[in-house]
């Protein structure tokens, strides 16, 4: 019976390294996470200070407050699938859930859908070649030219 024994114990031991392992990954995931959403938000500081032409230098936006620089709120899910579509200059809804995923927000797809018809109702999201954008104006509070 020792070698059940033996058995047992290093099935136990076995369970705690695993479990060990679970934890570091997880913290890992995070501060991936609140990594990529700091670099994010540098391009955009970067592309706000560096106009791509002079005519566009006038109408540098500021960066949006709703930009998360820690993962995503779950109590506006809309703002934040806005913010991820602001980031990314465009994207499919497949896109957006996806990106929301990773970012640990929990969406069903239609909810996205939803939200973009109803952004799109409004006049915040437009929709072009199957790709959605945030309009100018959502970020500035006037509509842009």
């Amino acid at each position: 019976m020792a070698f059940i024994d033996e058995l047992r114990s290093r099935l136990k031991t076995t369970k705690r390294n695993w479990e060990k392992c679970k934890e570091e990954v997880k913290r890992a995931k995070e501060k991936e996470s609140r990594t990529r959403d700091e670099l994010v938000a540098l391009e955009v500081l970067l592309n706000a200070e560096n106009p791509k032409n002079t005519k566009t230098a006038d109408k540098t936006l500021a960066v949006p407050m709703a930009l998360p620089l820690t993962p995503v709120a779950e109590d506006n899910k809309a703002e934040a699938i806005r913010a991820i579509i602001r980031e990314h200059h465009g994207l499919t809804p497949v896109q957006i859930r996806k990106l929301a995923t990773d970012k640990g927000l929990q969406l069903k797809t239609n909810y996205v859908y939803a939200v973009l018809l109803r952004g799109k109702k409004s006049g915040r999201i437009t929709q072009r070649n199957g790709k959605y954008f945030v309009e100018e104006r959502d970020l500035r509070g006037e509509a842009a030219s």
